[in-house]
């Protein structure tokens, strides 16, 4: 049997259409399309970044609330070993100035990093009465101590042991609902920010309240100092750590911050 193949003859249209792509194939973009990509990736990036940023500060937030729950741990250590009564915010060390309560129980903690703040640092470090001396302070004077210790119990006079509030256990009647040490800035708006909270004009508390007036104001309150996405992390009483936007009670009162409770929140 004889098979004739049939030959198509090829035209010379054909053989441009069917060869390689060469300076005629390729076609390159215009700038309209160039900008529309650019366009799209500025929109992107616009999205993505504040997403990023606050992923970010969720993380530093999180190691902050670690830290804060270690110098918890180690406070009621402290009270186990003296007595049941807190380390308070600072001791008088006749001769020299305070010695402060990072140094007070760093041996329990074996680390100066657990007081800084990671969204602090240097630029929020404490460095008032003798906290940078290291004569009282040797181990925890280069520290970056970026957390202040709450010593109101009542208005613009400290609490009953002084500006030092070394309370003791007993004396904590809800320590649930109870202020230790929160986030503090040490030079925020230029004002004397100190590591321990003992005027209301450093708290976020205005009004009166109890039948006292607290000056403190939300927007430059020095404790607690709002790094974490518009608010602070708090260690209380109980060791708990829990981050809030102020300090307030439901009612807009200073509750959390006194020692010993008011009768009516």
């Amino acid at each position: 049997m004889i098979i004739y193949n049939k030959l198509t003859p090829v035209t010379q249209s054909d053989t441009h259409s069917k060869s390689p792509l060469g300076v005629q194939g390729r076609k390159a973009f215009t700038l309209i399309e160039l900008l529309v990509v650019i366009a799209i990736i500025a929109i992107l990036a616009a999205i993505l970044f504040p997403v990023f940023a606050r992923a970010r500060e969720n993380a530093r937030k999180s190691s902050c609330m670690s830290n804060l729950k270690q110098i918890g741990l180690a406070e009621l250590q402290y009270v186990q070993d003296y007595d049941e009564t807190y380390s308070g915010s600072f001791r008088d060390n006749p001769g020299t100035d305070r010695v402060s309560y990072p140094e007070m129980i760093f041996p329990y903690i074996k680390s100066t990093q657990i007081f800084t703040c990671p969204s602090g640092g240097d630029a929020q470090r404490f460095n008032n009465n003798g906290v940078q001396d290291c004569t009282p302070n040797p181990i925890t004077c280069k520290a970056f101590i970026n957390y202040s210790y709450n010593s109101i119990t009542q208005f613009d006079i400290g609490n009953s042991n002084g500006d030092r509030s070394n309370n003791p256990a007993a004396k904590i009647t809800d320590p649930a609902t109870t202020i230790l040490i929160m986030d503090g800035d040490g030079k925020n708006n230029g004002g004397a920010a100190y590591y321990n909270t003992w005027r209301s004009n450093e708290t976020d508390i205005v009004g009166s309240y109890y039948g006292n007036t607290w000056v403190g104001t939300r927007d430059t309150s020095l404790t607690p100092t709002r790094r974490h996405l518009e608010g602070a992390n708090i260690l209380w009483y109980d060791g708990h750590v829990k981050w809030l936007r102020n300090t307030a009670y439901s009612n807009g009162s200073p509750y959390y911050w006194y020692i010993t409770k008011p009768a009516v929140p």
